[in-house]
C-alpha cells in the first residue's frame, strides 16, 4: 500500500468516525429540543385552557379557585422560563447544524469507496482530490464539543464491535450482544491493573 493510498484509508476511518459522532449528536440534540418543544406546548395548552374557566366551572371540576390561580401563576412562569432556554440553547438548530454534517460526510464516505473501488485497479486520479474535499469538508462541519469526543469515539468503537458480533451471530438478539459487550468491557478493564502487574513481576523477576 502507498503512503497516499494509506492517507485515504486514515481519511476515510476519521471520516466514519465524525459519522457516527454528529449523527449521535443529531439525535441528541433532537430528541432535546422535541422535549422542549413539547413542554412549552403542554404548558401553553394549560393557560388557555384554564385562564378563562370560570370559578363555577372549577368547582363544577372539584378544583378551588386559590388553587386554580396559583397553578396558572406557576404555569405562566414555566411557559417563560421555557421560552428563554429554547431560544438559549437552540437545541433544535444545533440538531440541524449536525444534520447538515451527517449529509456532508456521508457523501464524502461514498466519494471515498467509489475511489476505493478504482484504487484497486491501480487507478489513483481521485486520490488527490479527495484529500483536498476532506479537507474543505472538515473545515465546514460544525465542531463536536471537546468534552464529548471521547465518549463518542468510544461510542464508535463500540458500534462497530456491535455490527461485527451481530453479523456473527446473525440469530442472537441484538440487546444479548449490547450486554455481552458491556460485560466483556467491564471485564477486561478490572483484569487490566492485573495484567500490568503480572507483566511487571514477570519483568523484575527476569532481570
Amino acid at each position: 500500500m502507498s503512503v497516499k493510498e494509506d492517507e485515504n484509508q486514515r481519511q476515510y476511518r476519521v471520516i466514519d468516525q465524525m459519522l457516527t459522532a454528529h449523527s449521535h449528536l443529531r439525535d441528541v440534540y433532537r430528541r432535546l429540543g422535541t422535549m422542549l418543544s413539547v413542554a412549552l406546548l403542554s404548558v401553553s395548552i394549560i393557560l388557555n385552557a384554564f385562564v378563562f374557566t370560570s370559578d363555577d366551572v372549577l368547582a363544577s371540576l372539584g378544583v378551588q379557585a386559590t388553587w386554580a390561580k396559583n397553578g396558572l401563576a406557576l404555569a405562566s412562569v414555566m411557559a417563560l422560563v421555557l421560552s428563554i432556554v429554547e431560544l438559549r440553547v437552540d437545541w433544535s438548530g444545533r440538531s440541524s447544524l449536525h444534520d447538515e454534517a451527517v449529509e456532508r460526510l456521508a457523501a464524502l464516505k461514498l466519494s471515498y469507496r467509489a475511489a476505493f473501488e478504482k484504487m484497486k485497479t491501480g487507478d489513483f486520479a481521485d486520490a488527490a482530490r479527495l484529500r483536498d474535499e476532506y479537507t474543505q469538508t472538515m473545515t465546514a462541519l460544525t465542531p463536536i464539543p471537546e468534552k464529548s469526543f471521547t465518549v463518542l469515539c468510544a461510542r464508535h468503537r463500540y458500534k462497530r464491535l456491535l455490527n461485527q458480533r451481530s453479523c456473527d451471530n446473525p440469530a442472537c438478539p441484538v440487546w444479548i450482544l449490547r450486554v455481552k459487550l458491556r460485560l466483556e468491557g467491564i471485564g477486561q478493564e478490572f483484569n487490566a491493573p492485573r495484567r500490568r502487574q503480572s507483566g511487571n513481576f514477570d519483568s523484575r523477576s527476569g532481570s
